[in-house]
């Protein structure tokens, strides 16, 4: 009877195997991770595409529906005494919108929106407001309150985002010649508003490694040191109806 003898693999051989097996599907692991990274970032940037669409959609809704306009002499305490422009103080800002414009490299700028609303026959009801502002937690605020003659207020406040790298605004009366912080007297004349928003996305998933910094309006975002995903969005409104008040009977 014939013994055959069965010869096993040595260590050394199950090595060298093992490190030829890794060359060549290091190429093939590679190419997986990479298209998983680009699988991720791509669905990062859609949902951001459509996050910020979106959001801008909302906004420019508001502003350029802002309406026939009332004077607010005191907007301080939120007094909403209307008059008609011919017998406003002289010099008083008869525009439908607050610029809070930060002219001091910060981030976010903010701003208000005001529109009158009158009654079926004509009076005086009151004004909505609608504010839109980045609080600390880097969230667009949304707050919407509707004012009544006498002062009473009721406001609805809601987050219509998260993960604001900035916001800024830019005013122009030509689409010309667009400024960052337009001057009492000449708010009035504002017929465009432009918005600007970045949005940004610091999970691991599809990050751009150091992002390099640009500027917006009179706003410059950083570079960032550590990988995240930016999207920068902005949109023109119109505003026919600035400064303009209905007739009052």
């Amino acid at each position: 009877m014939n013994i055959i003898n069965k010869k096993g693999m040595t260590l050394l051989e199950l090595l060298v195997y093992l490190a030829l097996a890794a060359l060549l599907l290091a190429p093939v692991v590679m190419l997986i991770h990479n298209s998983s990274l680009n699988m991720a970032r791509d669905t990062k940037k859609t949902d951001m595409h459509i996050s910020g669409r979106d959001i801008l959609n909302i906004m420019y809704d508001d502003l350029k529906n802002t309406g026939f306009k009332i004077i607010d002499i005191n907007i301080g305490v939120e007094n909403a005494v209307m008059i008609a422009p011919a017998l406003a103080a002289p010099n008083t800002d008869i525009s439908s919108f607050i610029a809070g414009n930060c002219l001091s490299g910060c981030a976010h700028d903010s701003i208000t929106i005001i529109r009158g609303v009158l009654s079926n026959i004509g009076a005086w009801n009151g004004y909505n407001r609608v504010a839109y502002s980045v609080d600390a937690d880097r969230q667009l605020i949304r707050t919407a309150s509707f004012m009544t003659v006498a002062g009473d207020a009721l406001d609805t406040t809601l987050v219509i985002a998260r993960n604001i790298e900035a916001l800024q605004f830019r005013y122009s009366a030509d689409l010309v010649n667009w400024v960052d912080e337009p001057a009492v007297l000449a708010k009035g004349n504002v017929k465009f508003i432009k918005i600007f928003l970045v949005l940004q996305d610091n999970s691991r998933a599809g990050a751009v490694k150091n992002p390099p910094s640009f500027t917006i309006a009179d706003h410059t975002v950083p570079a960032a040191g550590a990988p995240v995903l930016r999207e920068r969005y902005e949109i023109v409104v119109p505003v026919p109806n600035n400064g303009l008040v209905p007739p009052i009977p």
